[in-house]
């Protein structure tokens, strides 16, 4: 998460490396069982469960566009209650510290997205309900859809941890070991975002109509925004709350993550390399 995964950068290339393989295997085993032949019967039944997964997918991004001010919000008030209760409570780790540091920040990471998809969690159950219904000639793609939104809805029902006291018990054991409800919550996370993305509405495009297509070509498209907009506040948020538990500047003998080094207007003037924003899209997933 973060740049400051250039700690174990090595480790999150094998993981995305691992996803990538991944889901190129299922898309093409996917791909292949569409083009067996079929009844009429399997036919039409596929193209309306296409039309209804597609008319959910809309419904559910149009209502987590709508919420997101709300959702965003949230965050920051988040990050204000940390940055109030336990600022600098990091800021004594030393140097040698890094691999434990990485997993509380990828638990800050965590917590902003389960504080953001929090409030649209009668959306995603509504979006549960909605496809639970609905079944393809190719079991794959319906264990798929039906898998994804199943995580999506335990990671909406995740607790945010209580980072002030979990960076505080890291700090108890000389910055040794963090926290074991630290590397729970992060299990969780990763445990609720394995295998998410690897699905995709071009996967189902063999059996939209026209009238489906285009509002899959809607869906991507609000998407897209969707994201950029919380992946640019998800950063911000994400700095303040690096710099609130481990200072606002690198100190000599301590340990110094990347966010230290940068100050809140390089943010305003993008002055982040590619490497934050690829690695911020992580947290996103």
């Amino acid at each position: 998460m973060i740049h400051h995964r250039a700690i174990g950068g090595r480790d999150q290339t094998k993981r995305a490396r691992s996803a990538i393989c991944s889901g190129q295997t299922v898309a093409l085993a996917i791909s292949l069982a569409v083009a067996l032949p079929i009844s009429p019967a399997l036919a039409e039944s596929n193209i309306a469960s296409t039309r209804r997964l597609v008319a959910a997918q809309y419904q559910l991004t149009r209502l987590m566009v709508i919420n997101l001010s709300s959702g965003l919000s949230t965050e920051d008030a988040f990050v204000k209650d940390v940055q109030r209760e336990c600022p600098g409570a990091g800021a004594e780790a030393p140097p040698s510290a890094s691999t434990e540091a990485q997993k509380l920040v990828e638990e800050m990471g965590g917590a902003l997205l389960v504080m953001l998809l929090h409030n649209d969690r009668h959306a995603i159950h509504r979006f549960v309900r909605s496809i639970a219904p609905l079944y393809w000639s190719a079991s794959r793609l319906t264990n798929m859809f039906k898998a994804e939104a199943a995580k999506l809805e335990q990671f909406s029902g995740l607790a945010a941890p209580d980072l002030c006291a979990d960076v505080r018990a890291w700090a108890a054991s000389q910055f040794e070991v963090a926290p074991a409800r630290t590397l729970q919550f992060d299990q969780q996370v990763t445990a609720s975002e394995s295998g998410r993305g690897q699905s995709d509405l071009k996967m189902v495009q063999p059996y939209e109509d026209s009238k489906t297509n285009a509002l899959a070509r809607r869906v991507n498209a609000l998407r897209k925004r969707l994201e950029l907009r919380e992946a640019k506040h998800g950063l911000r948020a994400l700095f303040g709350l690096v710099r609130a538990m481990f200072g606002n500047q690198c100190m000599p003998g301590k340990l110094c993550l990347p966010f230290q080094a940068l100050t809140p207007s390089d943010l305003e003037r993008g002055q982040i390399s590619d490497s934050h924003t690829v690695a911020m899209a992580e947290i996103r997933i």
